[in-house]
C-alpha cells in the first residue's frame, strides 16, 4: 500500500479520472473496430494493441508525474522551436511532394517512428501558456503583456497546425482559451477574442456552404475545405448507415 502511494502520490481524483478513462478507451476502441475485426477474423488484436499502449502510456504518466514540476519550465526552451520547425517542414513537404496520409500532411518519419509534430506542439504551447501565466500575475489577474504572449505563441502553431487539422487546432487553442480564463485573463479580452472568433467561425462555415467544392480545391492552402465541408454535411444528415457499406481497407476512419 505504501509503495502504491508513493508511485500514485498526488490527487486521488485526478488519478481515478485517468484510470476510468483507459477503461473507457478499451471498450470504445472495441466498439469502433468491431466490423474491421470481423473482416480480419482477429477479434483481439485492436483490444491488445490498445491495452499494450495503454500500459506503456501509464509508465510514461508516472514517470512524468515523479519529475519536480520546476523542470517543466526548461521545456518549452527547445520544445516550442522544434514543434514549429516540425510543423512547418511538414507542411512544405505536403506542398512540395503531395506526400499527405488520408489528404492531409500532419504525419513524419524519424528513426523509423512516425508521429505527429503537432502532438509535440500542443504540449509546448501548453506548458508555455502556464509558464507565461504563472509569471505575469498581479493583484489584478494576469497582466495585458501575458495575452499578448500567449497569443502570438498560440497564433503562430495553431496557423501551422489548421490547414492540415482544423480539429486538433481548434481544440489546442480552445484548451489556452480555457486556461487564459483560469489564469485571470481580463474578461473583457476573452469575451472580445471569443466574439471574434464566432463571427470568423460563422462567415467560415457560410463560405464553405455557399463555394461549389471545385471552386474550393482551387484555393492556395485550402484543400482541407471540401473535407470540412463533407463533414458539415454529414453532420447535419440525420439518417443512419451501416459502417459495412463503407470499404473499410479505403475509409477506415468513416466506417
Amino acid at each position: 500500500m505504501d509503495l502504491l502511494k508513493s508511485i500514485f502520490k498526488g490527487d486521488k481524483v485526478i488519478w481515478i479520472i485517468f484510470l476510468f478513462l483507459c477503461i473507457i478507451s478499451i471498450i470504445e476502441v472495441f466498439s469502433a473496430a468491431s466490423t474491421l475485426t470481423y473482416k480480419s477474423g482477429d477479434h483481439w488484436g485492436p483490444i491488445t494493441q490498445h491495452s499494450i499502449l495503454l500500459m506503456v502510456g501509464a509508465v510514461i504518466v508516472v514517470l512524468v508525474h515523479n519529475i519536480p514540476y520546476k523542470w517543466f519550465q526548461v521545456f518549452p526552451v527547445f520544445l516550442l522551436p522544434i514543434s514549429i520547425g516540425l510543423l512547418a517542414f511538414v507542411m512544405l513537404m505536403g506542398i512540395i511532394t503531395g506526400d499527405r496520409v488520408n489528404g492531409a500532411a500532419r504525419w513524419m518519419t524519424f528513426m523509423g517512428i512516425q508521429f505527429q509534430p503537432s502532438e509535440i506542439a500542443k504540449m509546448a504551447v501548453v506548458i508555455v501558456t502556464a509558464f507565461i501565466l504563472s509569471k505575469g500575475q498581479d493583484e489584478d489577474g494576469a497582466s495585458p503583456k501575458a495575452f499578448k504572449r500567449i497569443m502570438i505563441i498560440t497564433c503562430i502553431v495553431c496557423g501551422l497546425i489548421l490547414p492540415e487539422n482544423y480539429s486538433t487546432g481548434i481544440l489546442l487553442f480552445g484548451t489556452v482559451y480555457l486556461m487564459m480564463f483560469i489564469g485571470r485573463v481580463s474578461a473583457r479580452k476573452l469575451l472580445i477574442l471569443g466574439g471574434g472568433l464566432l463571427a470568423f467561425v460563422a462567415i467560415f462555415v457560410t463560405f464553405l456552404l455557399a463555394t461549389p467544392n471545385d471552386t474550393l480545391e482551387k484555393i492556395p492552402m485550402g484543400h482541407r475545405f471540401t473535407t470540412v465541408k463533407s463533414r458539415i454535411a454529414d453532420f447535419k444528415d440525420k439518417g443512419e448507415r451501416p459502417a459495412a457499406q463503407y470499404a473499410i481497407d479505403g475509409n477506415a476512419q468513416v466506417a
